[in-house]
């Protein structure tokens, strides 16, 4: 089993893709197992005040169920594997099967990925552990070096329009959720890992702001006065200011189809 983990919008799929073709020309198979899948209805999931469901930590997931089908992959039995609609936030089975023929391994994206209970049915010696972060090494006119967490706020920001139905708005009110996740359930696990890949990208600021940019003003008006979500304030007008400092870039031919950017900008 390959297992790439990581924090939100750090590049997991896209990193899974580029494997896999890896893996094929290798002429090694892999059986992509999503856990995403895995998440509980959403009237099941933890909800705050504001309406906010709170997706990020493992018990988010029906871990249980995951075991039980990892399992029975790795003794050959077919399993029906379930579909998670994130715009309904409801659990489906569209009759989708899933078998680990010869020469394939198992292929899991998960955030939650080195989480030890995630994966427990598996032995560890059958494991193999890729980390995933955006080590971005620029730094700010201040020679303060961007925050890795804001590279991938702005992504999902994007992400989060084009596939999930919310509004960039939405998607920052919602960040103290992934960071609490991160640093509880994901960040821990780094020492569970064989191998940690940076999926920083030196030319996605400019691109970045092309998407983003006009978003941010109004978001910081909405939260500015919200001493509730001040949190949410400070990291939009943080992320306004940082793309203040580079020049929009608008011509998307630039990025190379199979550069990991498309990942969320399509």
């Amino acid at each position: 089993m390959l297992i790439i983990a990581g924090p939100s919008s750090s590049g997991k799929s896209t990193t899974a893709d580029r494997l896999g073709e890896a893996l094929a020309k290798a002429g090694i198979r892999f059986l992509k197992f999503s856990v995403d899948n895995y998440f509980y209805n959403v009237e099941t999931q933890l909800k705050d005040k504001h309406n906010d469901y709170d997706y990020e930590g493992p018990y988010a997931l029906e871990i249980s169920l995951i075991n039980k089908h990892l399992a029975a992959l790795v003794k050959g039995k077919t399993i029906d594997v379930p579909f998670y609609n994130f715009v309904t936030g409801q659990r489906e089975q569209r009759g989708e099967k899933l078998k680990l023929e010869p020469n394939q391994i198992i292929l899991v994206d998960s955030h939650f990925g080195l989480y030890d209970r995630l994966t427990e049915a598996i032995p560890g010696q059958q494991k193999f552990g890729l980390y995933l972060e955006t080590l971005c090494q620029i730094k700010d006119k201040d020679d303060r070096f961007v925050k890795w967490t804001d590279v991938r706020l702005l992504r999902r920001m994007i992400r989060d329009v084009k596939s999930r139905g919310l509004e960039p708005v939405k998607t920052v009110g919602h960040w103290h959720y992934v960071r609490r996740g991160e640093i509880k359930n994901i960040i821990p696990n780094i020492s569970h890992a064989n191998y940690i890949l940076n999926t920083a990208l030196p030319y996605e600021l400019p691109i970045l702001k092309h998407y983003l940019y006009s978003y941010l003003p109004a978001i910081m008006s909405t939260y500015q006065n919200n001493p509730e979500k001040i949190d949410a304030f400070i990291r939009a007008e943080r992320a306004y200011n940082l793309l203040s400092e580079v020049e929009e870039w608008s011509d998307m031919s630039v990025v190379p189809q199979k550069s990991l950017l498309r990942e969320f900008i399509g």
